[in-house]
């Protein structure tokens, strides 16, 4: 009995075939990586939502809003003195390492309280009771995340829940 080896041209054949099916293996656990990052970005943002919403209820002292959004900052400071951690709060997650930031530079992560949650909201920059990130007499607020890879994945909270587009 006679084997016959394999040509030159059939095994750079297997090697193209095997070449392909990998790459498009490799193209699909990426796409599976990013949709799960933007998934954590999501839960770990929408998880200081109700200690933005605490926060802004101390209205009854009139002493305390939310920070600036930056990862290890606290959630809640003194009005009197931004740099004042408020007790009892948490610290912004760190979002960056799924792939998000506040808008560009200068940019606080701040929008309109009141902003529903099927349209992402214009952003603002400083924190300003009652038109830019929250009020404390109604305990609305809005804060925004964009993504660092693409202009069109943003997450954004509201006292009422939090939106995402381009996921």
């Amino acid at each position: 009995m006679k084997h016959k080896a394999l040509t030159l041209v059939e095994l750079v054949i297997v090697f193209a075939i095997i070449g392909i099916l990998a790459a498009v293996i490799l193209v699909s656990l990426s796409a599976g990586k990013q949709r799960a990052m933007d998934q954590s970005a999501l839960e770990s943002i929408s998880s200081v939502r109700t200690e933005v919403y605490r926060c802004l209820l101390r209205n009854y002292m009139g002493d305390a809003r939310f920070s600036v959004i930056n990862p290890g900052e606290p959630i809640c400071v003194l009005t009197t003195e931004p740099d004042t951690a408020v007790p009892g709060f948490g610290v912004w997650p760190d979002f960056f390492e799924y792939g998000y930031k506040t808008y560009e530079a200068g940019d606080r992560g701040f929008c309109a309280p009141g902003s529903n949650l099927t349209n992402p909201p214009d952003d603002c920059v400083d924190y300003e009771d009652g038109s830019c990130g929250g009020e404390r007499s109604t305990a609305r607020f809005c804060y925004r995340l964009s993504s660092d890879t693409s202009d069109t994945k943003e997450i954004w909270c509201t006292e009422q829940g939090c939106g995402h587009t381009g996921f």
